[in-house]
């Protein structure tokens, strides 16, 4: 019997995957940028939709939030680039110390 993990269970192997971070970056840098025009877009006139303040404050709503995310994976990406760096140091260190007789 083939035991499967659930979705929940591959979630912390994703947020150690490297691809998967570039990836998401990439999509939450897209969808800032399209959120962006459309914040833009909407404070301008220049859509034709009906422009009250409610639409507009609720556009930079999300684009806070989009941001908030982007800044939270580069956090993300950055401590465990960081964590990877000093493993590496410390093996190292352990490495040239049990060389030494």
């Amino acid at each position: 019997m083939n035991y499967t993990p659930s979705t929940m269970e591959k979630i912390p192997a994703w947020m150690t995957n490297a691809s998967v971070h570039r990836k998401m970056a990439y999509a939450l840098v897209v969808l800032a940028v399209v959120s962006g025009i459309a914040t833009v877009a909407t404070m301008t006139g220049r859509t034709s939709a009906a422009t009250n303040v409610q639409t507009i404050l609720n556009l930079l709503y999300v684009d806070g939030i989009i941001l908030l995310l982007l800044g939270l994976l580069l956090c993300l990406s950055f401590l465990l680039f960081l964590a990877q760096h000093l493993i590496g140091s410390i093996g190292n260190k352990i490495a040239q110390s049990s060389f030494h007789i």
